[in-house]
């Protein structure tokens, strides 16, 4: 059985530099850069439907499996008082900018928003899935993805409709915003940086200086709490997104948050053997408690009744095995199928793989950092400084997202006359997103030579 492992860099093992030198088999030459860092493209996934009910619960699998930038909330009226009337309307005749107007009760007003950033925003709330974008994704060839990964790079998956688009670039990149240098800059394609209608020409002195300003500002944090963070999840969670209009205006507010978080077995006393004995003795407890400390039919009943609790919580929260016995357990459907499965298997082999299972659980555990957490969230104004064209696109998105939610729930509607209104809009400038990122000084691995003819 093995277990998988993961930072904001995965952990995998080494392979040998002969498969660093095999390039994507489905990708083209990118010519996509963010500072020293190469992004490049090949056949990657997208981000996979989920229920939103199990998005909004951050789990050690939701973290896991994805982390980035997730949105989900849901906007409210910043007086509390539910308009009885909600409409979206887009103008396609006025500029670019001001096409969007909102209709509140007898009100109407303008939403500043371009098309570049309406269609993919609205197309992310009316579909599937609260996530935006990953840094831990997968590409369509798994020995490929191994290898980008081995190389200390990351690949990349969007939500489909943040996939191709310019604000999909830009969230991409604010998953890397706190820890990465090179975000000081924005993409290039042929040394072009790119833009979107009312974004400023970068300021990349001033980004320097703001890049400075937070890691000075993050270095007088406490060491522990500093350096003890496994990963975070840029989100919107418990945050209180209003809304209100004013002088002709759709007026929102509301900030990111950083959810930092570390596993149990991070945590600076955290004793393996210890909590493997501890493990022992608390089933050894259970068994005698119910007299069961003899192997036989009862004991059997007992040990794949706590299998079969086991694996629906693994299901529900976990995500840790790649392979092995349990993987086996877990791929069949239904109750009776796991037990008959289970049924084959020795007391003793039971005994372990509980044992195991419930060791990898606790230690896997979330710990929220809240700490950390509060002190990157309360300072969204340094974090702006180091590139305020993607945190604005970040913010942004995540308000839009939420009042778009509110419109979708309130006038169903409406709703979807406004997005048949909106799916075929052409924005600008057309984006081939990157699927992977290799930091500077790791060398993209050239193509592999054609077919003979």
């Amino acid at each position: 059985m093995s277990a998988r492992r993961f930072c904001k860099t995965r952990s995998w093992p080494l392979l040998t530099i002969a498969l660093l030198l095999i390039w994507l088999p489905a990708a083209r030459s990118a010519d996509m850069t963010l500072g020293a860092a190469h992004l490049g493209r090949a056949a990657d996934h997208v981000l996979k439907p989920a229920p939103m009910a199990r998005h909004t619960a951050l789990t050690q699998s939701v973290l896991y499996d994805v982390g980035g930038v997730a949105f989900y909330e849901t906007a409210v009226p910043q007086d509390e008082q539910l308009p009885e009337t909600v409409a979206l309307r887009y103008l396609p005749d006025e500029p670019d900018g001001v096409r969007l107007q909102v209709t509140l009760d007898d009100e109407r007003v303008i939403a500043v928003l371009f098309d570049w950033q309406i269609v993919p925003i609205a197309q992310f709330v009316d579909g599937y899935g609260t996530f935006c974008t990953t840094l831990f994704g997968h590409l369509e060839n798994p020995d490929v993805e191994a290898q980008i990964y081995a190389s200390g790079g990351n690949i990349i998956n969007y939500h489909p409709a943040f996939k191709d688009t310019l604000l999909g670039l830009r969230l991409f990149q604010q998953d890397l915003l706190i820890i990465n240098q090179e975000t000081v800059h924005l993409p290039e394609e042929n040394g072009a940086p790119l833009y979107g209608a009312g974004e400023p020409a970068i300021d990349l002195a001033g980004n320097r200086l703001g890049w400075a300003a937070w890691t000075g500002a993050f270095g007088a944090m406490n060491t522990d709490q500093r350096t003890s963070r496994r990963s975070y999840l840029i989100c919107d969670r418990h945050v209180a997104i209003q809304f209100s209009t004013g002088n002709g205006y759709l007026e929102l507010t509301g900030e990111p948050y950083y959810y930092c978080w570390r596993y149990r077995r991070d945590e600076p006393d955290y004793d393996s053997e210890a909590s493997f004995q501890a493990t022992v003795s608390a089933l050894d407890a259970q068994l005698q408690k119910k007299k069961l400390t003899k192997e036989g039919p009862a004991q059997r009943k007992f040990l794949i009744t706590e299998l079969l609790v086991a694996a629906a919580q693994y299901e529900n929260e976990y995500y840790m095995y790649d392979a092995g016995v349990f993987v086996e357990l877990i791929r069949l459907q239904g109750e009776s199928a796991r037990r008959k499965f289970l049924d084959g298997m020795t007391a003793g082999q039971l005994r372990n793989l509980l044992i195991m299972l419930r060791l990898d659980l606790a230690s896997n555990e979330v710990i929220f950092l809240q700490e950390q957490s509060d002190f990157i969230s309360k300072r969204g104004d340094q974090v702006r400084g180091i590139n305020p064209c993607v945190w604005d696109a970040t913010v942004l998105t995540m308000r839009y997202a939420a009042f778009f939610r509110f419109c979708k729930r309130h006038a169903p509607e409406n709703w979807e006359q406004f997005m048949s209104q909106i799916n075929h809009i052409d924005m600008q400038p057309h984006v081939e997103t990157p699927s992977t990122y290799l930091p500077a000084g790791a060398a993209p691995v050239p193509a592999p030579a054609g077919p003979a003819v």
